[in-house]
Order: C-alpha cells, then sequence, then structure tokens
C-alpha cells in the first residue's frame, strides 16, 4: 500500500483466458483496500499537524480538505492549468468530492488517473471574480452541483502563473 491514484491493468485482462474475472478481482481488491480504516492513518498524507513542513501551496490544500470539512461543504473545486492544485488536495484523500477546472482537454485526460478527482473543461479568462463566476455558472450547468451548495475554492491567482496555489475561498453556487 503506497497511495496510488490508479491501477494498470495485466495483461491478463487483455490476452488471459479470463479478462472479466481479471478485471473484477482488481475492483474487489482496490475496493476494499480503499475501505480499510487504517489505509488514511497509514499511507495517505494525513490531515495531522504538519506545521513548518509545507510549501505554500501544500498548506493550500491541506487547508482546502479541513475547510470543505468543518463547513460540510459539497465539493471542493480546484482550478488547475497543470493538475497540480487537483493533486495537491487530491493528496489528502478528503470525504468531500474534488472537481478540477481546467481549460486544457490534455490536463483533463491526465487528471483521470487522480484518485477521487473529476474533471470538468472551462474557459477560465478574466479576474479572479470573473473566474470563479465562470465555474459557477458551469459547474451548475453541468449538474454535478447544485445552485446554493457551499464549495471550497482553491486556486493560484493569478492563475495563468502554475505552481502559485494561493487562493482559498468558500463559496456559495449561484450567488
Amino acid at each position: 500500500l503506497d497511495g496510488t491514484d490508479a491501477v494498470m491493468l495485466s495483461a491478463e485482462t487483455a490476452s488471459g483466458k479470463y479478462p472479466c474475472e481479471a478485471v473484477a478481482m482488481m475492483v474487489r481488491v482496490a475496493e476494499d483496500v480503499e475501505r480499510d480504516p487504517q489505509l488514511k492513518e497509514h499511507v495517505f498524507h494525513p490531515l495531522s499537524d504538519q506545521s513548518g513542513s509545507q510549501s505554500l501551496p501544500e498548506a493550500i490544500g491541506q487547508a482546502a480538505c479541513r475547510v470543505a470539512e468543518s463547513v460540510g461543504a459539497a465539493a471542493i473545486l480546484a482550478f488547475t492549468q497543470t493538475g497540480s492544485t487537483a493533486a495537491l488536495v487530491a493528496k489528502y484523500r478528503p470525504p468531500t468530492p474534488i472537481y478540477a477546472v481546467t481549460p486544457s482537454q490534455a490536463v483533463r485526460r491526465r487528471m483521470a488517473l487522480y484518485a477521487g478527482v473529476r474533471s470538468i473543461r472551462v474557459d477560465i479568462e478574466g479576474d479572479t471574480e470573473a473566474q470563479i463566476r465562470s465555474v459557477d455558472a458551469a459547474v451548475l450547468e453541468v449538474g454535478v452541483l447544485n445552485k446554493g451548495d457551499v464549495v471550497v475554492i482553491t486556486m493560484g491567482s493569478p492563475l495563468s502563473d502554475p505552481g502559485t496555489t494561493n487562493l482559498l475561498k468558500i463559496h456559495r453556487l449561484g450567488f
């Protein structure tokens, strides 16, 4: 158990005698492991005290998870150009759903391998508030969240500077 985000299928699933059974077994093993209550304590980066040992983006990622749980947020929205903001949040395996918002289809494909992250493609332009309004409308249009839901937003500002995750906002969708 090393905190892997994805499982690669073996040759058995492509050319073996029992491909369906092989996939079913892999699914069962992965689901059993993910349900293990000790998994978060021993493998993932727990939301424990890590004061002084984190970069600013890592601290924002961890704080997003804590705040989302504290306020009962419906989701964490990670605005990202490269996928790194979503990865910073996902590494803590929060119980809150993570939606990564990116303008890049290539980044969306890469983030498909991040555990617990769903991605939404949105053209994100303008200042921070304009970006939030664009994402707000897109998330409601896609139907994954509802008007009035509380979300925690994390992003780098300016968004055009990769690696600058430095913003955390509690936001009510549609308002």
